[in-house]
């Protein structure tokens, strides 16, 4: 949950709220939220739109680049024709193994296709800034969804990848303890297998994550099962409250927690009420799920391209020209030397975790304790000064307020009815400055 507020604060202000706000996928106090980690469920799954509207938007510009490099005979090795055939026959395949053969055959098929859209990334780096930007944010949605992968398939090799992964993030923006001890967990599972091979055989086999069900894919962090269980079934209609003040009664309370637990767990399974595998399938495969993220997706991809910069738009970028990189949504210009270490941020994140194993792991150079030095890369977010509103500086404030509010309303007025010289006639203030100050003291 913590890398979710670890990509939230790299984007933030960069316009991904913005996005989700004028699509209409999220309201503005939710979006914010989201982007600070608050919610798990609605986090990932705004991630996940916002990456596949994303890869979408990509795939476009690939085809067109695609065409120009066949116009210009520099495509070799390429048989368009047998990814179509491959692909035609996997969404007419009904049986299970008939599936798995063709779709490895789909995958053989479009390795040549997988090296190209390398080189046209590679290629869009070099010259576009704003690209290379969100791609790296699909990079970091990838690597949440396989560290999300691995607990729900029990896959202990991939855990322990895409931590690894995870990692210099963390260090990057700044997160010290994740940063000081994500790599000692990382050894101490690596060492897992000489230190407690009978532990290490249990989690080769998945049972680092706990599954309450033989459904396929629905296996769950450890914390996660002793919620829904052990602590929701020891909880009675009011838990604790009103007997807080009574130790006699509150110990009473805890020491019989564990069989009131028993006692109703089995009720539940002489009702027949606590078995899991009725659930036919994940909530996120329901039909009605698949409706909706499709729509969503389709707003996100309409409300960048109506009213926001596309990223991944390479036919409008002049050669020898390189793509600052700006806001999403506004346009604001990122200082050069600040963009620069923004972009490159995994590679210091990587830099700094070496560091730090070197000196505080394999050798006693630094105290493991002693205080981590913050890297401190700027983001959109920190460009923008918020500043204390005080009656000597009211008016700077009210300026600084007045300057984010009109950048937004360029922008809803874009996709909506807005007048913005009948709008501008009034104050553009949370409330009238005849009568109070912009805190809202009279």
């Amino acid at each position: 949950m913590n890398f979710l507020s670890v990509i939230g604060k790299k984007f933030e202000e960069s316009g991904i709220e913005d996005l989700l706000t004028e699509s209409g996928v999220y309201g503005s106090n939710t979006t914010l939220a989201l982007l600070k980690g608050k919610s798990y469920n609605r986090g990932v799954r705004t991630h996940k739109l916002i990456m596949e509207a994303l890869l979408r938007l990509q795939w476009q510009a690939f085809c067109k680049w695609l065409e120009k490099e066949r116009e210009d005979h520099r495509l070799e090795g390429v048989d368009m024709s047998q990814i179509e055939t491959n692909l035609d026959k996997f969404k007419e395949s009904s049986a299970t193994g008939e599936k798995k053969k063709v779709f490895h055959a789909l995958c053989n098929s479009t390795q040549s296709l997988s090296l190209l859209l390398s080189r046209f990334k590679s290629e869009s780096w070099e010259s576009s800034q704003l690209f290379k930007f969100w791609n790296s944010y699909v990079e970091m949605v990838l690597v949440l969804l396989r560290f999300i992968r691995a607990e729900r398939e029990g896959d202990w090799r991939l855990h322990l990848a895409s931590t690894a992964e995870m990692t210099p993030y963390f260090f990057s923006m700044d997160r010290t303890n994740y940063s000081r001890w994500l790599p000692v967990y990382i050894a101490d599972m690596h060492l897992l297998e000489d230190t407690a091979p009978e532990v290490h055989q249990e989690f080769m086999q998945g049972n680092h994550a706990v599954s309450r069900s033989y459904q396929p894919f629905s296996h769950i962090w450890t914390d996660m099962p002793l919620e829904q269980t052990v602590n929701l079934d020891s909880k009675t209609k009011g838990g604790i409250v009103g007997i807080s003040q009574k130790p006699e009664a509150l110990e009473r309370w805890f020491l019989t927690a564990h069989e009131r637990t028993a006692i109703t767990t089995a009720t539940k399974e002489l009702c027949g009420i606590c078995n899991s595998d009725s659930k036919p399938a994940h909530k996120e495969a329901g039909l009605k799920r698949i409706n909706r993220d499709e729509e969503d997706v389709k707003k996100l991809i309409t409300t960048v391209l109506s009213v926001m910069s596309n990223p991944f738009d390479m036919e409008s970028v002049d050669d020898g020209i390189t793509v600052p990189l700006s806001n999403l949504a506004m346009g604001v210009v990122m200082p050069q030397d600040i963009a620069t270490c923004l972009l490159n941020s995994q590679e210091l994140g990587m830099q700094e975790m070496s560091s730090f194993i070197t000196k505080r792991i394999t050798s006693n150079e630094t105290g493991f304790w002693d205080t981590l030095p913050k890297m401190t890369i700027e983001t959109f977010a920190s460009m923008v000064k918020k500043v204390q509103a005080k009656p000597s500086e009211e008016k700077l404030a009210t300026v600084n307020a007045d300057r984010n509010l009109s950048a937004r309303l360029l922008i809803a007025s874009k996709s909506r009815d807005i007048n913005l010289r009948d709008l501008l006639k009034y104050e553009l203030s949370s409330v009238p400055c005849a009568l109070a100050h912009t805190d809202g003291s009279l």
